[in-house]
């Protein structure tokens, strides 16, 4: 194999990756325990900054 053959082919796999990327994504699945999570992290670093802005002032 060459190297404008190993070059082709590698072009050829690089669209192939750009298609697939493009094309639209599947609806994303609910997750209950990932909503939760991100919920209380969230939640938690709002009161962590609120309480800073309370003391701070």
């Amino acid at each position: 194999m060459t190297n404008s053959e190993t070059f082709e082919s590698h072009e050829e796999a690089f669209m192939a990756a750009l298609i697939a990327q493009s094309s639209p994504p599947r609806p994303a699945r609910f997750d209950p325990v990932a909503t939760l999570v991100l919920a209380a992290c969230t939640g938690f670093w709002v009161v962590v900054i609120l309480s800073l802005l309370a003391t701070l002032s």
